[in-house]
């Protein structure tokens, strides 16, 4: 291997929601398509191979077969090592402002949130995205990606093939970061 030079640069800024909602197109509607429904266990890409499918016999999991074993989760206790990440692709069915949501259980570590960084086609979309809390709850949840006041966000899709990446984040505790 041979290199001719490297380059450091301070990466460029990411805009806050209320900019970046802004500057997308006036005139474009919600989309009038059906759900898309991604199961979580039809992963496109991991990069590490300990993150692993689990089983969860909740009867609102998805795929659900009564007396077998069916891999229906994303296993949270191998999801947890910073800057393990995955993504799923989907096809946008017409262009629009489309909501993400989905059913999450965040209970690994008692009382404490976590936080994953979500890029649509490699990017952060905007800047509340950059480590998006997922607060603590022993159950399994319906999860709107929402500003602190519950109010979804909307995000603008393009037709065509999408990814949807999360990135984990550890975010020191409040004590280390003041040493």
């Amino acid at each position: 291997m041979a290199l001719e030079s490297i380059t450091f640069k301070a990466p460029d800024p990411i805009a806050d929601y209320k900019t970046v909602r802004e500057g997308l197109p006036k005139d474009a509607a919600s989309a009038q398509s059906d759900p898309i429904v991604i199961e979580a266990e039809q992963v496109q890409w991991k990069n590490d191979s300990s993150i692993t499918l689990a089983f969860d016999n909740d009867i609102a999991n998805s795929p659900y077969v009564r007396g077998k074993i069916s891999y229906n989760t994303i296993d949270g206790n191998h999801w947890s090592t910073n800057n393990q990440e995955i993504s799923w692709g989907f096809d946008v069915p017409e262009t629009g402002f489309y909501k993400i949501a989905m059913r999450e259980q965040q209970s690994f570590v008692s009382n404490r949130s976590s936080f994953r960084s979500i890029l649509i086609n490699g990017k952060v979309p905007f800047s509340e995205l950059t480590a998006y809390r997922f607060p603590y709850d022993s159950g399994w949840k319906g999860t709107a990606l929402a500003d602190e006041q519950g109010t979804p966000y909307e995000f603008y899709l393009q037709k065509g093939v999408t990814r949807f990446r999360c990135v984990l984040h550890r975010l020191r505790s409040f004590q280390s970061s003041m040493k």
